[in-house]
């Protein structure tokens, strides 16, 4: 069972007539709701990944288990799942999660404990409604994405950390390794366009990720090793320093040597060359002849996390929190892999035309084998007030300033070799500064009232410099500030929300927010072509209004429907950020971009079967007008530019079915299936009717927990269906280097609690050793050991 005394900054607040409580803020928050309204469950959703024998009888007999479970289920409920999940996301309020005008997930600290997770964003693996991409363990916003609801992209989603946005300055993804899982006290999953709510990237839905407070004194200490020379450390310290101090610490360091993740595949051509050996045939995704000539090395990473939070209840009736996290990380590539040897000599070939079959050759260089580092350095400080005033009315202040520090090098093409050459080293700094002042009240029995203002800033200093040595960032530079991009974007935004109580079974939420965002930007490059100008500012103003009804016709059942629609400003990195890929191809930025919009209707709901299982499901259907994309220029090249494709739409259905064996443990199994494709496309006509991109079709979920005394366990399997890569969909050849494979990986996770101080747990995460692609290579195998000390 969570907690409900969620800390200052997010507690639950005001006097909420009908389904909602009154809160002192001073004390531990217990729901005062009746029992037969309580929600029953926090949801860890395990998944299985099919495609497999074992798998697949791994899934059918979890299934057939929870059924005969659910069939033989006592009313009275031995093993009843916990009640009274409280969830403030959906609402801005604290609301029962059965209760709440959408569909929620929430995962536990204990979850992520159980499931035995190196970096947060795995936690949501198993969750139905979303797509996570696996990347081997590198931190980053790129290699942590989380896409819901068949909205396609990483950045189409709120991520927030205790109500406050982490989703970046530069391209609106969210880095999850910002946030150590030890960290965390529970997050809150919401599906569906929140724009009403929480603004730009709320489109696919938003994501809550509660902390740790310091609500008495803790000292913990975790370490652990596993393959490919994993390390990390962590530790955190807590108490209250006194009625009305508390403080909370923590730091934590994580590494490993990583593993061979990218091939060098190469297609031949008419031509003769030197005879080798080596060559391994394979296919281009889209089943053209292709030969892997070697792999890019390992893929090491470190990464540095440190947090401090104080707590200040600064009268009976006011609370102010204070935060700062620090994040450091760095990924790099170890030395590469030729696999071809001079046919006579033996010796191993980098560079030149090699020969194939006789007629055909490969044009080799040695830049080819080549992958430079990136990394990132982020500085964030969050302030939160927060006061009870009369008549039940909460007013609550929020702030955020975040520093971040993007940068990554590219070896010159064709000069680079493993023993040095220039490079470009590029340097993104951002900065994003938002505020959010929420004002609620309950002005009747029947009706509670939520009202706010926001205001968010973002700014962009890109610098492109060529460096003479390009495995070091620090080495001389040879051409400082060569191309520079300059950009801001800010919103200015007031929403309302009115929560209707039209009978004790009915609730209606209506809702609207107006955004008003502006933007500018500047350009120069100072090598040949010389050429600078500046962007003039320019605005878009947007209203999204949502309309929810949640109705109990029964005790065990609650039915949901909602309709809305939500905005999306262009990023600074679509508008203001032209950049070079290692292959020479430009993806050129468009500070012409429209806002995308998006309009959402969904109906599902939850019942319980008894008082030990739920059955939850959800249809949706999500329409994306203006969508923005990346599509090829018709100049003969592979130069690609950021539009307005047109529209989109997903639609699918979502449902999990949970149960409780003997209160010690849990089954559950859930589905999702998402239809998506692109319904208009001036600009690429022959990707309409396809689906989008990085979205699965089908993805399934099935898994078992266990918590027995100072026994926990963890056994899951999670299926992903077919990926398409790109809006043509011609990537249709699997098993091959660049596909997005359907693919079943299972995890397993068992630990062992000494008394109240030490805990010891290994887990092993695909546990069948399935070799599959993620576009490069998915992890393998994997083996983590733990130990864990409290105090």
């Amino acid at each position: 069972m969570v907690s409900a005394n969620y800390g200052p900054d997010i507690s639950p607040s005001g006097t909420h007539q009908g389904n909602h409580r009154t809160v002192n803020n001073n004390k531990p928050y217990t729901p005062d709701i009746p029992a037969a309204r309580r929600g029953s469950i926090h949801l860890t959703d395990i998944t299985p990944r099919a495609g497999t024998a074992p798998a697949a009888l791994l899934l059918g007999a979890v299934a057939a288990a929870v059924a005969g479970a659910v069939r033989a289920a006592d009313d009275a409920g031995a093993g009843a799942v916990s009640l009274g999940d409280i969830v403030i996301t959906a609402t801005r309020t604290a609301t029962d999660i059965s209760d709440a005008p959408a569909a929620v997930s929430v995962v536990t600290g204990e979850d992520i404990e159980r499931q035995g997770t190196v970096h947060l964003v795995d936690a949501l693996k198993n969750l139905p409604g979303l797509m996570v991409r696996d990347n081997g363990g590198n931190p980053s916003a790129w290699s942590q994405q989380v896409i819901m609801r068949g909205v396609a992209g990483y950045n189409r989603n709120a991520v927030l950390v205790d109500g406050q946005s982490l989703n970046n300055a530069f391209s609106a993804g969210a880095n999850w390794s910002m946030i150590d899982p030890n960290a965390v006290e529970r997050v809150e999953v919401v599906r569906g366009p929140f724009s009403s709510l929480y603004g730009g990237s709320a489109m696919g839905g938003v994501v809550n990720i509660i902390t740790k407070r310091p609500n008495g004194r803790e000292i913990t200490a975790k370490a652990g090793v596993g393959s490919n020379n994993l390390r990390y450390a962590y530790a955190s310290y807590a108490n209250r320093l006194n009625d009305k101090v508390g403080l909370r610490l923590e730091a934590g360091q994580k590494g490993s040597d990583g593993y061979v993740q990218d091939l060098v595949v190469k297609t031949p051509s008419t031509g003769t060359g030197t005879a080798v050996d080596g060559l391994q045939p394979t296919q281009t995704t889209a089943g053209s002849t292709a030969y892997i000539v070697g792999d890019k090395g390992k893929t090491p990473w470190w990464q540095q996390n440190a947090g401090l939070t104080l707590d200040l209840a600064t009268a009976p009736d006011t609370t102010v929190t204070l935060g700062l996290r620090y994040h450091k990380h760095q990924n790099s590539f170890d030395a590469y892999n030729t696999y071809l040897t001079d046919a006579s000599t033996g010796v191993p070939i980098t560079s030149g035309n090699v020969e194939v079959n006789g007629t055909q050759r490969i044009s080799l260089r040695e830049s080819d084998f080549l992958f430079g580092a990136n990394g990132e350095e982020v500085t964030r400080l969050t302030a939160a007030y927060e006061r009870k005033l009369d008549a039940g009315a909460n007013l609550k202040f929020d702030a955020l300033y975040t520093i971040n520090g993007y940068w990554y090098i590219t070896p010159t093409a064709g000069t680079a070799t493993a023993s040095g050459g220039s490079g470009k080293f590029v340097d993104i700094p951002t900065d994003r500064l938002s505020a959010n002042a929420t004002y609620s009240l309950a002005l009747s029995d029947t009706h509670f009232l939520v009202s706010g203002a926001a205001f968010t800033r973002s700014t962009l200093a890109k610098r492109e410099s060529t460096i003479s040595d390009w495995r070091d960032r620090d080495s001389t530079v040879t051409a400082r500030n060569t191309f520079v991009a300059d950009g801001e974007n800010a919103t200015y935004a007031v929403y309302l929300q009115d929560e209707v109580t039209l009978s004790p079974s009915l609730t209606a939420y209506l809702g609207a927010r107006y955004d008003h965002w502006t933007t500018h930007g500047s350009y120069a490059q100072v090598i040949t072509p010389v050429f600078q100008g500046d962007y003039a500012e320019r605005s878009k103003s947007a209203l999204s209004p949502k309309l929810s009804l949640v109705y109990a016709p029964t005790a065990q059942t609650t039915l949901r429907a909602s309709a809305g629609s939500a905005f999306r400003e262009p990023t600074l990195s679509d508008m203001y950020s032209t950049w070079s890929s290692s292959s020479g191809a430009i993806y050129f930025s468009n500070p012409d971009l429209k806002p995308e919009t998006i309009t959402s209707y969904e109906i599902g709901g939850e019942h319980r079967l008894s008082a030990a299982t739920r059955l939850t499901a959800t249809v949706f259907h999500n329409e994306i007008t203006d969508m923005i994309a990346s599509d090829r220029l018709n100049d003969g090249t592979s130069n690609r530019i950021q539009v307005n494709i047109g529209k989109a739409e997903s639609r699918g259905f979502e449902m999990e079915l949970r149960h409780s064996f003997d209160g010690a443990v849990t089954g559950f199994v859930n589905y999702t299936l998402t239809n998506s494709k692109v319904l208009e496309n001036p600009s690429a006509p022959t990707t309409i009717g396809k689906r989008l991109t990085l979205i699965p079709e089908r993805a399934a979920n099935v898994g078992l927990e266990l918590n027995r005394g100072p026994l926990s366990g963890y056994l899951a399997a999670r299926y992903v269906g077919k990926m398409y890569g790109n809006s043509s969909n011609t990537d249709v050849v699997n098993n091959v280097y660049g596909s997005y494979d359907p693919y079943t990986v299972v995890d397993a996770k068992l630990g062992y609690r000494f008394g109240d101080t030490f805990n010891v747990s290994f887990s092993v995460f695909n546990l069948l050793d399935r070799r599959y692609y993620l576009n490069s290579i998915a992890p393998r195998r994997t083996v983590l050991a733990e130990v864990t000390a409290n105090f």
